[in-house]
């Protein structure tokens, strides 16, 4: 369960976002509620004149952790638009690596991971084309020089067949690359909190 939990909450899908609002806003209620109870406790015991002079001194550093927050909350939320937006997103597939046979060997102190299989490659010099295919070339190219398609011998969606390479190279994309993007500040020395 709690392996489902983080793949689910890692996805970071926009329900999952709206339910957390809604559940730490009925939090916030409860919590505005027991902060004003504690509140009339507080100046019902020392005084309205001692519990003004706390509340002041407790709102400075207050108002400063909460501009903070809301400081680091708003460049993240425009950081993960901007990469949303120029199509900087992990891509969450599952890992077909891990399920293929052979990834894990046995010894005898335990298991270890030896790694994925290399990238199955084409190779230009084993590769033949089907003989129907090489045979209709080679009339193609006996019979004139100058290639002018017939309307029976249109290339298909518009590519010609004989100008594209067999296999395509195909560019591949480590999903677990990092994404290049900003750092978050670093906290250098430590704070005092009030």
């Amino acid at each position: 369960m709690p392996g489902e939990w983080y793949a689910i909450c890692n996805k970071c899908s926009q329900d999952l976002m709206l339910l957390s609002v809604d559940r730490l806003s009925t939090q916030v209620d409860t919590i505005r509620t027991d902060v004003e109870l504690l509140r009339s406790k507080i100046i019902a015991d020392k005084g309205e004149e001692a519990a003004a002079k706390i509340f002041s001194q407790h709102c400075e550093p207050l108002n400063r952790l909460r501009n903070n927050i809301a400081s680091k909350k708003t460049l993240k939320f425009d950081r993960d638009a901007n990469d949303y937006l120029l199509n900087r997103v992990y891509s969450w597939r599952e890992d077909q690596y891990r399920a293929a046979e052979g990834n894990y060997r046995q010894r005898s102190r335990g298991n270890y991971w030896m790694g994925p299989p290399a990238p199955q490659r084409y190779h230009r010099q084993s590769y033949r084309p089907p003989l129907e295919a090489a045979q209709t070339e080679m009339h193609a190219s006996s019979s004139s020089d100058d290639y002018s398609p017939s309307p029976a011998s249109q290339p298909f969606l518009e590519v010609d067949t004989r100008e594209q390479r067999y296999p395509p190279k195909r560019q591949y994309r480590n999903p677990r690359a990092p994404i290049p993007r900003e750092r978050y500040p670093q906290r250098t020395h430590q704070k005092v909190r009030y």
